[in-house]
């Protein structure tokens, strides 16, 4: 997917009749035309621009990351952005053999590689030292043709002889092989690792597609997408070596606080405790112990059914609560042999329904284990569980260890079934592998804290508990890399640019207005990016310029937005005074003046509100509402900030567009057509904002596309 640059830079006119007959005759787009307008703050969410999402800053004298896995070599390509104020070791696989080295150990304008006795070095001038200075630079290793290949933003830049086979599954990012010398110091962004030699052709995709090409944005057609080993974005701090191009990641719980919850509608296998009328379920999950506690909770509804570890002995058991709490009156079977600390496991259960330990089985790395059949008090039937729960239930306590691809399914795996999720590994995960009756799959492999409960397959989706990013970790077999003495004080901002939609840890955008007015703004907390174009503002987060706009004089500011309570007054823009907030009647305050109509609540709607000459006037979807003279609010040019952290509510925005001038009523009618075509739910627009007349006489097929849905007019 390839990305273009801010569409002002080669548009910036003021609207003319030229301009508009251009749009009528269909020559430029509507999106063209607001972009003629000039503006000095434009926002949407369908193409708000994340500078570089964020990369990896290494200090040059301690940090360094560590990769350990899959083998690599004799054939492979490094390639990467790369800041470069300090030399170092970018690659570095054992003492003396395999390393790649920017400007250390060898000419300071050069990048190099060492070849089991000697340096391989780009041509002279290659890069200069610098701060800001980034580089896209590439090392080629290719045995087969016994060289070494350098390039520079895109450019071959020499070659050297490559005559000695290695292969490692080691190395290290920013320093040498032990970790004591030879530090990096700079920034790392997109750091990719390939089993082949790329072409200069494919080099040159990658550079000239970098800015906004990360993972997420291949399609799987690149010529080089299936040799792709690894793909570090170093977007989601402190977990910057968070390996892209695999699904192996899980979710580190401490044995203390951390878990995830559903409503206890979930799961009620069983529920209205009649005898006779339990259905048959089962569960499936990779685990690893950090210690073998008392009781470790997999996971369990409360009340009903419990998977969890027993100091290392596997244990599920159905409870029957009318007889007493605290499993008192159960069935279960146990796993007498203790799991390995340290070690990965594939475990399930499987339960036939018979209201019996004898209809429970145990798995272990895809195989039946033979397990010891337990019993207690009386028991007729599972009554109705209080809450379902990964990683603690009420009588097992928290799980202390690593969890991931946690899988429930409605009915009995056969042995087979549970053979097959075992092979297929952690990435190829249940709603891959095996569908049949599968209720809910929870992959962990989400790259931030706000989607990590996220059911990847149904719709239960599980709530965290003092789940943090640093829980978020590589799951078995991850290519995950190890952060040495890096931190969350390692983020800067990266190169690359690429769309902010979804949850990427981006923590600047740059809006699409260009040239000098282009404005860049920092986002304070996380702000919900959704892929259906909006961004979600729930009162812990805001967007913050990080240039100033003035406001003192005349102005526009056009809102496509949405809100979830309007009798919450709460602040929408703010400088350093209150702009634009809404009162508890739901309607605009700005500098003094009210709208006359409140906002509908939960519904988009596109607000305009213009400066002009001391008076404010609103629109309110494209129609005349209410104005008056200004206050005399002092108002002077400084940052702005987007939303209110103190609002209990949910703000939805879809776009913004500020500029300093109060445009004509035609050019604002411009930038709410635009803004209403970024809409992509049904129909739920008022008539007001159509704007258009549809003649049917005469009409026999006529597509109507606007608002961001499809409307056909059969013929009449």
């Amino acid at each position: 997917m390839a990305f273009t640059a801010g569409l002002t830079s080669g548009l910036t006119e003021p609207i003319t009749k030229a301009l508009l007959e251009d749009y009528f005759y269909g020559k430029l787009t509507l999106e063209q035309m607001v972009a003629a307008l000039g503006s000095t703050l434009w926002l949407d969410a369908t193409e708000t621009y994340a500078k570089s999402k964020v990369a990896v800053d290494l200090d040059g004298s301690a940090d360094y990351l560590q990769y350990s896995g899959t083998s690599i070599g004799p054939t492979y390509t490094i390639a990467g952005w790369f800041e470069y104020p300090s030399a170092g070791h970018i690659l570095d696989s054992q003492t003396n053999r395999g390393i790649c080295s920017i400007g250390a150990n060898i000419p300071s304008d050069t990048i190099g590689y060492w070849d089991n006795g000697s340096w391989r070095t780009s041509d002279s001038g290659s890069i200069t030292v610098g701060v800001g200075n980034w580089y896209h630079l590439v090392w080629v290793l290719d045995f087969d043709a016994n060289t070494v290949y350098f390039y520079v933003n895109g450019v071959s830049k020499g070659s050297g002889a490559y005559n000695t086979s290695i292969t490692f599954t080691d190395f290290k990012i920013g320093s040498n092989n032990s970790g004591t010398s030879s530090f990096f110091g700079g920034s790392i962004d997109q750091y990719l690792i390939f089993n082949k030699a790329l072409s200069s052709t494919e080099i040159s995709t990658l550079y000239n597609s970098g800015d906004g090409l990360h993972h997420k944005d291949l399609d799987g057609t690149e010529t080089f997408y299936g040799n792709i080993v690894a793909w570090y974005d170093f977007n989601t701090p402190p977990n910057f070596g968070r390996n892209y191009a695999e699904e192996s990641h899980a979710v580190s719980l401490d044995g203390g606080a951390n878990r995830f919850t559903s409503a206890s509608s979930d799961f009620q296998f069983g529920a209205d405790g009649t005898i006779g009328n339990e259905p048959s379920f089962s569960g499936v999950a990779w685990i690893k112990k950090n210690s073998n506690g008392s009781s470790d909770t997999i996971c369990g509804n409360d009340g009903q059914w419990y998977f969890y570890d027993f100091g290392g002995n596997l244990i599920f058991g159905i409870e029957d609560v009318s007889y007493g709490t605290g499993l008192s009156n159960w069935r279960y079977r146990q796993y007498t042999t203790p799991l390995t600390v340290g070690e990965w496991y594939h475990v399930a259960f499987t339960y036939d329904g018979s209201r019996s330990n004898t209809g429970i089985k145990l798995y272990v790395n895809g195989s039946e284990v033979v397990s010891n059949a337990g019993a207690g008090g009386s028991y007729d039937a599972m009554e109705a569980g209080t809450q379902f729960g990964i990683g603690k239930a009420s009588v097992p306590a928290f799980f202390d260890g690593v969890i991931d691809e946690v899988a429930i399914y409605s009915d009995e795996l056969t042995s087979g079934e549970v053979s097959t999720l075992y092979n297929g590994g952690v990435v190829a995960p249940a709603r891959t592998l095996h569908t049949d009756n599968l209720v809910s799959d929870w992959s962990f492999n989400a790259q931030n804290v706000a989607d990590i409960g996220k059911d990847s397959y149904g719709s239960n989706d599980l709530t965290p508990t003092s789940i943090v990013e640093a829980d978020l970790v590589g799951g078995k077999d991850s290519l995950d890399l190890l952060e040495v003495n890096i931190t969350s004080a390692n983020v800067t901002d990266g190169h690359i640019e690429g769309k902010a939609a979804g949850y990427d840890g981006v923590t600047l955008v740059t809006g699409r207005s260009g040239g000098v007015n282009a404005q860049q703004l920092t986002i304070t907390e996380i702000a919900t990016w959704y892929t259906d174009n909006y961004i979600r503002f729930t009162g812990s987060d805001n967007l913050d310029t990080t240039a100033n706009i003035d406001l003192s004089g005349d102005f526009t500011i056009i809102c496509r937005c949405r809100q979830s309570n309007i009798a919450e007054s709460c602040d929408l823009l703010s400088t350093n005074t209150t702009i634009w907030n809404n009162n508890t009647s739901g309607k605009d305050v700005v500098l003094g003046v009210t709208a006359t109509e409140a906002h509908t609540q939960n519904k988009w709607q596109t607000i305009s509100i213009k400066s002009d000459s001391g008076t404010i006037s609103f629109r309110k979807s494209k129609l005349p509402n209410g104005s008056g003279t200004r206050n005399a609010t002092v108002v002077t040019s400084t940052t702005m900030t987007i939303s209110d952290i103190t609002m209990a509510q949910n703000f939805d925005l879809r776009g913004l567009f500020v500029v300093e001038r109060a445009l004509p009523d035609s050019d604002i009618a411009l930038v709410e057509e635009y803004f209403q075509t970024l809409d992509v739910e049904t129909l739920e627009v008022e008539l007001s904002e159509v704007g258009v007349e549809v003649i049917l006489e005469q009409l026999r097929a006529v597509t109507f596309k606007e608002l961001g849905v499809e409307i056909v007019f059969e013929e009449v």
